[in-house]
């Protein structure tokens, strides 16, 4: 008990007048922690305590303020605040006790989580903090060791510290000053800017990546490092580290995107998409544990199992090869030919040759769209507009000029930059991330999604020798018309 010995004998028989000290469970920056049972009513509880060190500091504001701003707060998912007292000038907050421990110890412990387990505890955060937010209360610190469990296995939030009122004009802060935590703050909290209530949704986006992963997105020598990257890097694709569900990857890059108004627009939006995930694999897991009831329950010899094992198997195989037919007939798939196509800009040379958008969609890997900016063209886009909705099965590109040695550019292929990275964003909102390789082959991509367009916008290149032209020689866009 390294902080518990260090307190004056007065203050000790004070708590022991009151309660039983079990043991010192924790240190943070502004105090410790001391599991204790409540004599009146036996309960266990935990008992926050101000190092006496910080009382003539800003530490007693933060720790002040978090009194106030937990006691505001009724909610499951966010630690209850019993009462909060000074003896002499020691302070200390009387909590719930927490005895499922932190999701950090968690996840030093597993090194990752399943899809499943992690879904669970990022919707009982996001389900906090749509409560405080819905109070104008943001936590501005969502990282592992903030986040606690109760003794239902339920993730608790904890650490109010340097948590805000929106609006409050009280300042812990100075303008343009650094808050949070390097690893999981936000690109606008990373550039000294107030944080809000999309900052808390970025940073649980980031938690949500380190429980699949095992791995924090972003992280460096220094803090600096790791802010910088908030703010101008792309995090590597989760399903590039470990199998990922491409449903939960992109909830993940919405979570993360750098603009705000890109992102979840609220703790329940989050929710609700986490919960179609979940709502899925409950449907799986009910399908398979109602044949193995089946089975165990009608059939009793070895031969009868694998036999109707074989029959569910057959049904499967039939309703697949069925569906696959019935896209892939003369009737079904086949490349979309009606299809109006836009660009943010396009190349026309002094001579009048154009690189038009319609260049990408003609059938002729040696004519392309060259976009018509100065720099690498991050940023720009085409626009496929179908004339009716369309079910998209599939998106193929070449990503780069193919041009073979036919006139006095020679082989064009490295003198333009190539897409490496595009995002397809869809009409009902939703989006997907296309990682290209190096390459002049046609590169197809599974959809399966109806939508009205296509909007392709580029977020990342292959660097060029020569030019700043990024090019795309041909797209396909196949599918059916949407019944």
């Amino acid at each position: 008990m390294e902080y518990l010995n260090k307190l004056s004998p007065e203050f000790k028989k004070f708590l022991e007048s009151k309660y039983e000290i079990i043991e010192e469970v924790g240190s943070g920056g502004m105090g410790f922690v001391i599991k204790v049972r409540n004599k009146k009513l036996d309960r266990l509880e935990a008992i926050k305590i101000l190092y006496p060190t910080v009382l003539l500091n800003e530490h007693l504001t933060r720790f002040e303020q978090e009194a106030y701003i937990i006691a505001q707060l009724d909610h499951p998912n966010i630690v209850t605040i019993y009462s909060y007292d000074n003896f002499d000038e020691l302070r200390y907050i009387v909590m719930q006790y927490l005895p499922g421990g932190s999701l950090d110890n968690l996840l030093k412990e597993k090194g990752r989580l399943s899809e499943e387990e992690a879904i669970k505890i990022t919707i009982d955060i996001l389900s906090g903090l749509d409560y405080a937010h819905s109070k104008n209360i943001i936590h501005r610190d969502i990282k592992p060791s903030n986040i606690l469990f109760d003794s239902l296995n339920r993730a608790v939030i904890t650490d109010f510290g340097i948590a805000k009122i929106i609006n409050d004009d009280s300042r812990l802060t100075k303008t343009g000053e650094f808050v949070g935590t390097p690893e999981f703050v936000s690109p606008e909290q990373a550039q000294g800017e107030k944080g809000d209530q999309q900052s808390d949704l970025y940073s649980v986006g980031i938690l949500l990546y380190y429980m699949v992963t095992g791995r924090l997105p972003f992280y460096g020598d220094n803090p600096m490092s790791i802010l910088h990257k908030h703010i101008y890097e792309e995090p590597k694709p989760p399903s590039e580290i470990v199998p990922v569900s491409i449903e939960l990857e992109n909830i993940i890059f919405k979570a993360l995107e750098k603009d705000k108004k890109n992102r979840y627009l609220s703790a329940q939006e989050f929710i609700n998409d986490l919960r179609m995930i979940e709502n899925m694999t409950k449907v799986s897991n009910t399908i398979t544990s109602n044949a193995i009831y089946i089975s165990d329950y009608k059939e009793k010899s070895y031969w009868n199992r694998v036999f109707f094992l074989l029959f569910i198997f057959f049904i499967v195989l039939l309703i697949f090869f069925g569906y696959k037919y019935y896209v892939n007939s003369y009737k079904g798939e086949h490349k979309i030919k009606e299809v109006i196509i836009t660009a943010s800009s396009y190349d026309i040379e002094k001579n009048g040759v154009s690189y038009s958008p319609s260049n990408v969609y003609d059938g002729k890997r040696e004519t392309a769209w060259a976009e018509g900016v100065e720099g690498d063209g991050i940023g720009e886009y085409l626009i496929f507009k179908f004339k009716y909705p369309v079910y998209v099965t599939k998106i193929g590109v070449i990503p780069g000029y193919d041009k073979k040695m036919d006139d006095k550019f020679g082989d064009r292929w490295y003198k333009n930059p190539r897409i490496k990275k595009a995002k397809l964003v869809f009409s009902d909102g939703s989006f997907m991330i296309l990682n290209l390789r190096d390459s002049r082959e046609m590169q197809y991509f599974k959809i399966n999604k109806t939508t009205k367009y296509i909007k392709f916008i580029i977020l990342d290149v292959y660097k060029s020798q020569k030019w700043h032209d990024t090019s795309i020689s041909e797209i396909e866009i196949w599918g059916i018309k949407a019944q």
